[in-house]
């Protein structure tokens, strides 16, 4: 039968080797089965937490620690978009759930998309700053990607055990730069982060 849960396995398969790759330390399974778990612990629909889902499943699809973040980002986004054009047969089968909601098929992978597109500087693009939306959807389009920023990076708000662990693993997979710029790069990341009046 096809549903939610298949779809959201379908698109897994089609990208787990990416993160399967021997140089992920943190942008691995690890980081999206985590992801995924927390958003099953939250009092979203279902339709909300399948395209949460989706999101965490391609947002690091593409991880390549040569590359500027954004291009990363950009490369995972379009594998997102290649994989549902792709696949339009079996999502044709859950249209239904999003047609009650006034989503349509181009929406949902716009919905989608732009969500990737956002852990670019971790902050909501001017997808879902656009005021043509109907007030209460778009409150709910920034509820899911504030919900989304959050989650990619809870392990920020995490304890001192978890957090070096990832700052460890971070430095195992920029390891090809000379130490100096690498620990540069995490300095400007960190204080990016503090600069927000809001990390979370």
């Amino acid at each position: 039968m096809i549903n939610l849960f298949s779809i959201q396995e379908s698109a897994w398969q089609s990208v787990k080797d990416n993160y399967s790759n021997k140089d992920r330390f943190y942008h691995n399974d690890s980081h999206v089965f985590s992801m995924i778990t927390e958003v099953s612990k939250i009092n979203l629909t279902e339709t909300d937490k399948f395209i949460l889902n989706i999101a965490t499943i391609f947002h690091d699809a593409i991880y390549d620690t040569s590359q500027k973040d954004i291009l990363n980002v950009e490369a995972s986004a379009k594998l997102f978009l290649l994989w549902f054009q792709n696949n339009q047969s079996i999502i044709a089968n859950i249209y239904h759930l999003f047609e009650k909601e006034d989503i349509s098929k181009n929406m949902l992978s716009d919905i989608i998309f732009n969500l990737i597109l956002s852990t670019s500087n971790h902050k909501p693009n001017s997808f879902f700053e656009d005021n043509h939306f109907e007030y209460t959807f778009s409150l709910r389009l920034n509820n899911l990607v504030n919900i989304f920023l959050d989650l990619d990076l809870m392990i920020l708000a995490s304890d001192s055990k978890k957090y070096l662990n990832y700052a460890e693993n971070i430095l195992k997979e920029y390891s090809t730069f000379d130490k100096t710029t690498l620990l540069n790069g995490r300095l400007n990341f960190l204080k990016n982060m503090q600069k927000k009046t809001n990390v979370f």
